[in-house]
């Protein structure tokens, strides 16, 4: 069974029967909806400090992953 869930800036699938999440496509960083001194997420970011992706969140000031490790990711996906 498919479930779609619908969130700000897109939707996502979920597979039940198999866990494969289709979260749809990545967007610029420069577009990501973050405001100086907000915080938000989480985001799934790319690059992340292992040059692959990394879940994260932006501190109001700068995106870092779930360690507090600094990122300067080039492409983020706003997670449900």
């Amino acid at each position: 069974m498919v479930t779609s869930i619908e969130q700000e800036g897109g939707s996502a699938l979920i597979d039940n029967e198999n866990t494969d999440i289709a979260l749809g496509s990545a967007s610029p960083i420069a577009g990501a909806p973050v405001k100086d001194g907000e915080p938000s997420g989480p985001y799934l970011l790319t690059p992340g400090r292992n040059r692959k992706w990394a879940i994260g969140e932006w501190d109001g000031n700068g995106f870092h992953d779930l360690d507090n490790g600094p990122l300067n990711p080039t492409h983020y996906l706003l997670l449900p």
